[in-house]
């Protein structure tokens, strides 16, 4: 029906809505929206374990969609980032006995460290130790 109806200077406001309301937009996809094909296209796909990473460093926002997005499987439990065991310095004999000659010498720690371009504090550890 007219929004105008039979009077043509007549004018329906409340037909005019109901028309306008009944014509509804078309939904794209998520999947293939132009900006997820865009960013797929730009940047390589994240690993399960970056995204494990990222989720504990900077919480999950996100997380899950940008893993949908690329197809990834975030259940597989073995992909977690592995936690760095922390190093160990070993110090050498030639290190040792450097240290411990200069010393000898009458050498100041902080002089020795210098020397042997290695920290303060490791220079005391040797000494104490020796």
């Amino acid at each position: 029906m007219s929004p105008y109806g039979s009077d043509p200077f007549s004018y329906d406001f409340a037909a005019s809505l109901s028309a306008a309301d009944a014509v509804k937009p078309p939904k794209r996809p998520a999947s293939g929206s132009a900006d997820t094909r865009y960013w797929q296209a730009t940047f390589e796909a994240p690993t399960s374990e970056a995204l494990h990473r990222h989720a504990e460093r900077f919480g999950p926002d996100f997380v899950k969609e940008t893993a949908e997005a690329y197809g990834i499987d975030l259940r597989n439990v073995s992909a977690r980032p592995k936690s760095a065991e922390k190093r160990t310095r070993r110090t050498t004999e030639t290190l040792k006995t450097k240290v411990l000659n200069l010393h000898a010498r009458g050498v100041v720690p902080t002089a020795i460290a210098d020397v042997l371009n290695v920290s303060d504090r490791r220079v005391k550890e040797i000494l104490g130790a020796a």
